[in-house]
């Protein structure tokens, strides 16, 4: 059993899939873990990738003109989110960091354009 299914936010998340679709996706997506504080991806960092967070919490935020921290949401278990990718590659724009220890299925921006 693949990652993927093994996390049933990850399924709700993509409940409106065929099974073939959902398999497909499992099959090329990956886990990654992030301790507390822990930066998910970076400003200018390459957009070829959609997340979706299995558990945790992570905080995107943006640094001002002024050099404050804007916080721009949390993402919650269950949530997309990085899927800005999915109009196209460029470098993201946000900071995604892990406000606490977090698990997240990175899953191809390239592929799910084609699921």
């Amino acid at each position: 059993m693949s990652e993927f299914t093994r996390h049933p936010t990850a399924c709700r998340s993509f409940a409106s899939l065929t099974d073939d679709e959902v398999q497909l996706v499992c099959d090329r997506a990956r886990l990654r873990k992030f301790p507390r504080g822990c930066s998910v991806y970076l400003p200018q960092d390459d957009s070829r990738t959609v997340l979706l967070l299995t558990s945790g919490r992570i905080r995107l935020s943006h640094i001002t003109s002024a050099g404050k921290e804007s916080i721009l949401s949390f993402v919650q278990p269950g949530d997309l989110f990085g899927e800005l990718s999915l109009c196209g590659s460029g470098p993201r724009d946000e900071y995604c960091e892990a406000v606490s220890d977090a698990s997240v299925l990175v899953l191809s921006a390239e592929h799910l354009r084609l699921v």
